[in-house]
């Protein structure tokens, strides 16, 4: 009996609810790292860094298990040899993981990020936000930055998912023993460390693009295209580094978010795999 990846994936949603930094991550995309601060402590105090949290819990449990699944179901199609898949069907598998989660649960990507970036009681939930926005701007608004964000999470997903099951493998039998935690954990920092820096940029866009449109946000980008382009023009602060705007906080969460959510998904795989060898050793011949 298999163990599917959507089965363990599921487990390891909450441990990425790491509301404040979050927050401060999308406010700092939109505007910068000290304005998101002064703005989210203004707009409500403590309680205002946890606004939209729910729905980014909501968001990660489905997206986080049909990413693992999905990477797991191409790489089992693609590779010629499961065990030992090569770089570049390792990449396919990951791209092929990220597309498909993030076009699945869009409209949740969408709300969290307005509800992060709204003002306090402008939404009375997740329901709320989503009835609303499609009222008010149809039902396209839901897939707002969809574009910009499958630009950003394909390569990023590529590269993450890919970096950490060759490290992993590669230390398992470098050291000939089964990686512990703390190894990946390490696995998972690196990895997501180098998918964040490659494709960041685009990350950023897409926000900016999910947010505009709403109070405080104007409609000002034509796209992905003209959003990088306008940010690295800006006369006031463009160049690279605009680009690379709110990193350092989206750095402090998804480095330890995406580390943590594999030692789960690793370890809970692990017990479950055990457990049924168990059963099958126990089931009368």
């Amino acid at each position: 009996m298999q163990v599917g990846s959507h089965e363990v994936a599921s487990v390891d949603g909450s441990v990425r609810k790491l509301g404040p930094v979050a927050m401060i991550e999308r406010r700092a995309a939109a505007s910068g790292v000290l304005a998101g601060l002064r703005a989210i402590y203004a707009a409500g105090g403590v309680p205002a860094f946890f606004q939209g949290n729910l729905a980014n819990v909501v968001k990660i449990v489905p997206e986080s298990a049909l990413k693992f699944w999905v990477y797991d179901w191409v790489k089992r199609l693609s590779a010629r040899d499961y065990s030992r898949p090569t770089a570049s069907e390792r990449l396919l598998a990951g791209a092929a993981a990220g597309a498909a989660s993030c076009t699945a649960i869009y409209p949740l990507e969408v709300v969290k990020t307005r509800m992060a970036i709204a003002r306090a009681g402008e939404y009375e939930g997740i329901g709320h936000c989503l009835q609303r926005t499609a009222r008010a701007e149809g039902l396209r608004a839901l897939y707002k930055g969809l574009p910009a964000s499958l630009a950003g999470i394909i390569p990023f997903s590529a590269v993450d998912l890919a970096l950490f099951n060759t490290l992993k493998e590669w230390l398992a039998r470098y050291r000939r023993r089964e990686p512990d935690v703390l190894t990946l954990l390490g696995c998972g920092a690196l990895s997501s460390t180098v998918a964040q820096l490659a494709t960041y940029p685009l990350a950023l866009a897409k926000t900016r693009l999910q947010a505009a449109g709403m109070p405080g946000y104007p409609q000002r980008y034509n796209g992905l295209a003209d959003c990088l382009r306008q940010t690295y023009s800006d006369r006031e602060g463009g160049g690279v580094r605009a680009l690379y705007r709110g990193i350092l906080p989206n750095m402090l969460k998804a480095v330890p978010a995406i580390s943590i959510s594999y030692v789960v998904f690793e370890t809970s795989k692990k017990a479950m795999l055990s457990r049924i060898d168990d059963q099958r050793r126990a089931e009368p011949r």
